[in-house]
């Protein structure tokens, strides 16, 4: 059988891209392009050495050795290496079915394919990225979109001080404090900028990682600007979320 270098190269540098993206959408990891493509250009020069390795003992450790150097590209820590571990583990398994139904002349699976499948499935792998990240991309557009609509402008009034905040109406911020009200979660950062408050309680709030207590507090008002109109509540429940939130500094409650 002839084995032609230069598909073997396109097939696992797709195919590698390919594995490395899942594993970042997936993890929910940050690597940039440049780092999924290194790990992808490790793993397709890794390839060729898995030819001359005889011993099935030998072959093991080393697919093993390229699945760390695969890896380490995608992981910024041990946690993140382990999960990415385990996933790109996962989707060369699941992708080897496919790759050897699609390839036809497949002759092996190193992480990425060794086939003779004359850009098959360089083909079918770089159009499945493609079509993942536009796919993304869109869902970000709508995402971003809806997001927006849901943003208000927010004064948060305690004492002598005001502060302008970024508000968001959160459909998941279902959290009620003792007094039947809801509760508005602040960004740690605007802790300065609003000054001490009047300390209240404390509220338990379930997540899908178990429960946690926050601190309650009560701010003198809150006013929402809105489609031209201010809606002024008085004596608002609020507690410090853990970070900073992203896109905004307060989850409002959507009945608020």
């Amino acid at each position: 059988m002839i084995v032609y270098v230069e598909w073997v190269i396109l097939d696992n540098l797709a195919l590698d891209l390919l594995l490395a993206y899942l594993c970042r959408i997936t993890a929910g990891e940050k690597a940039t392009w440049w780092r999924l493509l290194f790990s992808a250009v490790v793993g397709a020069a890794l390839v060729f050495p898995f030819l001359y390795i005889k011993p099935v003992w030998a072959r093991i450790l080393y697919k093993v050795a390229v699945l760390v150097a695969v890896c380490l590209p995608l992981s910024d820590s041990w946690k993140s290496l382990r999960k990415n571990l385990i996933l790109y583990a996962a989707f060369s398994a699941l992708m080897g079915g496919v790759v050897y139904l699609i390839g036809g002349t497949a002759v092996d699976l190193q992480y990425g394919v060794l086939s003779t499948s004359k850009g098959v499935v360089a083909l079918v792998a770089a159009s499945c990225l493609v079509a993942l990240y536009l796919i993304r991309q869109v869902k970000g557009i709508f995402n971003e979109i809806r997001h927006k609509r849901h943003l208000v402008k927010v004064e948060l009034v305690q004492g002598g001080r005001f502060v302008f905040v970024r508000g968001f109406y959160d459909t998941g911020n279902t959290v009620v404090a003792k007094n039947g009200k809801g509760v508005v979660f602040l960004s740690p950062k605007i802790k300065d900028s609003i000054g001490d408050l009047p300390s209240a309680e404390d509220v338990d709030v379930r997540t899908i990682l178990g429960y946690n207590r926050f601190r309650l507090y009560q701010i003198d008002c809150v006013k929402i600007y809105s489609d031209g109109q201010v809606n002024t509540i008085n004596r608002v429940n609020v507690a410090y979320a853990r970070d900073n939130l992203s896109g905004c500094d307060a989850l409002l409650p959507c009945d608020l």
